[in-house]
Parts: C-alpha cells; sequence; structure tokens
C-alpha cells in the first residue's frame, strides 16, 4: 500500500474511533465516498449535517440542519467535513461558532481529510502492478473499453472509439457502459461487444460485487489492454469505474489524469495521487494543458502510437424515433418554414439551471423577433414543472417528460439551433451538427479545466455562442458554488436572444 494512503485512512479511522458518534457534514457525493470508506472498515455513521433545509433522509442516513439541530452535538461527537473544500472555510467557522460551548478544542471534533487519496488502498488491495509496456496498438487484438458514467461524456468518447478501432482495425472491442446508455451504443460499428454494468447510485465500493461482475465478463476474454478514458478518481461513481480497470486482468492499463488548477498544494496533492497510480498503469497521461475533452481522449490513442483522421462526434438516427418526431411535428402543426429551437431547460445540477422566468422573457422576445420561431422544450421528468411556466408563451411544444433519450434526438434533428444547458442533450445536438447557444454557471474568471467549463466540456465541433455571467456574485469564483440558481440567474434574456439570433441570421 501506499504509505500516504495508508496514513490517511488510519488517521481517519483514529479520528473515528476517538468519538462516540461520527457525523458527515453534507449529503451529497463527497458524503457517499466518505461513508463507502468508513462502513467497509466498520464503522457507522449516525447522520449528515447540512447548513440548510428541512430535516430528512439520505440513503438510510437522518440529516439534519444544522442551524436547528446542532444542540444534538456533544463533547465526544465528531463530524467530518465531506464536501467540497472551498466551503470547508465557511463551514469551520459555522461550526466554531456554534459549537464554542460544546467542545473545548474544535480542531479536535473536526476532521477534513478529504481527497482522491484516501481511495488509493482500494486499488492497492485489488490490484497488481504493470510492467508491460506498448510496442505497437497492432499488439492489441482485444481491448476493454470502460465508460460508466452519463450521455454527454459517453458522446464526448465516440471519436476515441472511431479512431481506436480505425488504428486497430482487426481488433476485438468490447466497451463497459451503463443500461441508459445503450440505446445509444447499440448501432455503434466501432465496438464487438456491449456489456451493461449498474453503478451505485453514489460511490459505494461493494468489491464482491465488483470482483463477481470483473469474473462474469472479462477474465474469460484475455484482453491485451484497458482504455481508461474517462478522469482517473474524479466525477460520479469513478470508484468502480476505476477498479473494474484494476479488476479486468488486461496485460496493459492506460488511464488519464487531469491537473485542476495551478494553486501550490493542489498540485503537491496532484504529484502525490500521480506516484501512487502510476505503478497501476502502462500508460497513465497526466493532461495539464487546457483542451476540451474529445481532445484528452484522443491524445491517448495519439500517445499510444495511433494517428488521428477525424475527430468529430456521432450519433446514429434510428427509423422509429425518425417516426416519432416527424408525428410530434404534424400533431402539433409546425410548419415547413417554422424556425425550430430545442430548448434545453435543465440541468441536474440546480445553479446549472436558468430560472424559468428568464426562458419565458426570452422565447417572447425572439417570437416579436419572428413569430415563426417554435421552441421545442425538452427535457426529462425534472423539466417539466420549468415547462409549465412557459406554456403561456406562443409557439411552445411542450416535450417535456414526454420523450426518451433518442426520440429527443430525434426532434433535436428537426430543429435549427440548440439553446440551454450543458448537458446530454448539447450533446447529442453537436453530434447531430447543430449550432449551439450555452447558458452556463462558469465564470469569466473559471478555470479553463473546470468541469462545466466550455473550453473542456462545451458543444464539441459546431458552432457555439456562450451567454454566461459578468461576473461570480456574492463569493463565487470561477464557477457558481452555490446548490441552488444562483449566478446564471444573472444572465439576461436579452442576451441569450440577441446570441440566437446572431445565429439564425448566420446560417
Amino acid at each position: 500500500m501506499g504509505k500516504i494512503g495508508d496514513k490517511m485512512i488510519d488517521d481517519l479511522l483514529l479520528f473515528c474511533r476517538s468519538h462516540k458518534h461520527i457525523y458527515l457534514y453534507g449529503a451529497g457525493t463527497l458524503a457517499g465516498r466518505y461513508r463507502a470508506i468508513l462502513e467497509k472498515f466498520g464503522q457507522r455513521v449516525s447522520g449528515c449535517f447540512v447548513s440548510e433545509g428541512k430535516d430528512r433522509e439520505w440513503h438510510g442516513l437522518p440529516v439534519f440542519s444544522f442551524s436547528k439541530s446542532a444542540k444534538i452535538l456533544d463533547s465526544e461527537d465528531g463530524i467530518i467535513l465531506a464536501l467540497s473544500e472551498n466551503k470547508h472555510n465557511d463551514v469551520l467557522n459555522l461550526l466554531h461558532r456554534i459549537c464554542s460551548d460544546v467542545w473545548k478544542d474544535s480542531n479536535e471534533n473536526i476532521n477534513f481529510l478529504y481527497n482522491e487519496l484516501v481511495l488509493i488502498p482500494l486499488f492497492h488491495n485489488v490490484s497488481t502492478k504493470c510492467h508491460h509496456i506498448i510496442n505497437s496498438l497492432n499488439d492489441f487484438k482485444r481491448i476493454l473499453i470502460i465508460r460508466t458514467d452519463v450521455l454527454g461524456d459517453l458522446l464526448m468518447t465516440i471519436p476515441f472509439l472511431r479512431e481506436l478501432k480505425r488504428n486497430v482495425p482487426y481488433a476485438e472491442i468490447d466497451l463497459v457502459i451503463r443500461e441508459s446508455n445503450e440505446f445509444l451504443m447499440r448501432d455503434c460499428p466501432y465496438i464487438s461487444r456491449l456489456i451493461i454494468f449498474t453503478p451505485s447510485d453514489f460511490d459505494e465500493v461493494d468489491l464482491y460485487k465488483l470482483k463477481q461482475f470483473s469474473h462474469e465478463n472479462f477474465l474469460n476474454r484475455k484482453y491485451d489492454a484497458v482504455f481508461l478514458p474517462r478522469v482517473i478518481l474524479v466525477g460520479r461513481n469513478y470508484t468502480e469505474n476505476d477498479i473494474l480497470g484494476m479488476l479486468c486482468g488486461a496485460k496493459c492499463r492506460i488511464g488519464r489524469m487531469l491537473a485542476f488548477n495551478e494553486d501550490f498544494n493542489e498540485s503537491l496533492k496532484q504529484e502525490e495521487l500521480y506516484g501512487m497510480l502510476q505503478p497501476f498503469f502502462t500508460k497513465l497521461f497526466w493532461q495539464k494543458e487546457p483542451r476540451h475533452e474529445v481532445e484528452y481522449m484522443l491524445e491517448m490513442v495519439k500517445d499510444c502510437g495511433g494517428n488521428i483522421l477525424d475527430d468529430k462526434l456521432e450519433y446514429w438516427l434510428d427509423d422509429a424515433s425518425k417516426r416519432y418526431a416527424d408525428k410530434c411535428w404534424h400533431v402539433h402543426n409546425i410548419p415547413a418554414y417554422a424556425v425550430c429551437l430545442a430548448v434545453g431547460l435543465v440541468s441536474k445540477s440546480p445553479n446549472r439551471t436558468w430560472g424559468a422566468e428568464h426562458y419565458a422573457d426570452f422565447c417572447r422576445i425572439l417570437h416579436e423577433y419572428d413569430s415563426n420561431i417554435f421552441f421545442i422544450l425538452l427535457g426529462g421528468e425534472d423539466a417539466k414543472n420549468h415547462a409549465k411556466h412557459l406554456l403561456c408563451c406562443p409557439n411552445i411544444i411542450d416535450l417535456t417528460g414526454k420523450t426518451q433519450v433518442n426520440q429527443a434526438a430525434a426532434c433535436i434533428a428537426k430543429c435549427k439551433i440548440y439553446v440551454g444547458a450543458n448537458t446530454g442533450l448539447m450533446h447529442l445536438a453537436a453530434a447531430l451538427r447543430k449550432p449551439v447557444v450555452e447558458i452556463s454557471a462558469w465564470l469569466p474568471n473559471g478555470s479553463p479545466l473546470h468541469g462545466i467549463a466550455p473550453t473542456r466540456m462545451g458543444a464539441w465541433g459546431v458552432l457555439m455562442k456562450l451567454c454566461q455571467p459578468e461576473q461570480g456574485k456574492d463569493d463565487c469564483i470561477g464557477a457558481c458554488n452555490k446548490s441552488y440558481g444562483h449566478c446564471i440567474n444573472e444572465i439576461s434574456s436579452e442576451l441569450v436572444a440577441s446570441n440566437v439570433i446572431s445565429l439564425i441570421e448566420s446560417i
């Protein structure tokens, strides 16, 4: 085991054993990771605190509003900060202020060890070091690619799949994805076998489940190489994704890391992380320069000796979905001369969702500009509440909660422009070669390596207009750090409408 990772686990467990009850401050992805680690080592979590909101339940744990329920804490209890580091200072100040009468030295009752390094021992537990070298991509006869995250990320991976297959045309390429993305890849010509994996709701690590899955799906294939085209140890459900790469039995492992900012302490952490992970990979690319995700993944092919001829996204529309879209246009009497806009109303992150009242003003402005503009509202069940605020506007076609993703894609294909949040729908629009107006919570002073930066995650390969706040609101720097619509609602309806008009007049 890596000494740094071991020490972090030891310190974390010592903290837990020194306190009667352990609470997590936070009830999101990081809390899920912490809880999984603690329970793996037999440590029970008594509940979670959050700064705002009502008392509720989260994955079987009680969640308390700190301002209302801090009185349940006593001098023998401990709190682990399980939230992003940019929120640590605010929470620490709150804890010091409210718990000053309970804790003599609150530093002994608070732990904030979290970062990716605490998960390194899991790699050591399930894996062996890589000693194989890559002489040529043509040496690979069987390749495994693991990409278990969401729709937009998988769409951006298609150029990587295509160019890898072009470089090794006779290789069998197997792809692991989540079930919700099966529709996208079932007709993909670049893969030999599609393997469906169901990730945990949050970052639990059930090693028995992962070993069983690997035994049933991987080991008899005797892979020459496994590629992990998503960033190692970052993002939703990354732990299972990465550990599957360790368990698959491939001779060579190829992965990638990303440097997230230029902060000195963060750089040291990245150095430690790279040092501990590198022995487990034949190639571990540490990508430090700003690039788009498509380019980052294609660099993996080039750095393994391949060449790149085409970097376009792709999408394969099926006939049934095309018929669905044609029927929608017919039922809603959308004329052939209409200018249709596909509108992606919401993001899964509330702070990246533009307010419904802004969308309503935007629709009115554009209708005054051209009464032949129609607005095709798209999204799942979570978009229906947003959509109902727009029904009073003219030329609204509300398809929220009514389409499967492949049907929504066929509707986007009939539109001129995509407008809205950076979601899988936006990347579908890019794959269908539609111009995009992205409404973003990314700020002008944000890092180009940030997870919502258009330079890294924007619509690839198409004409794009970016609408963003002029500056962060309150204490937001780089990107909005609130859990609700905040900085993004500083974007005016007039700005978004003017960008749409500019695209309409240029295409």
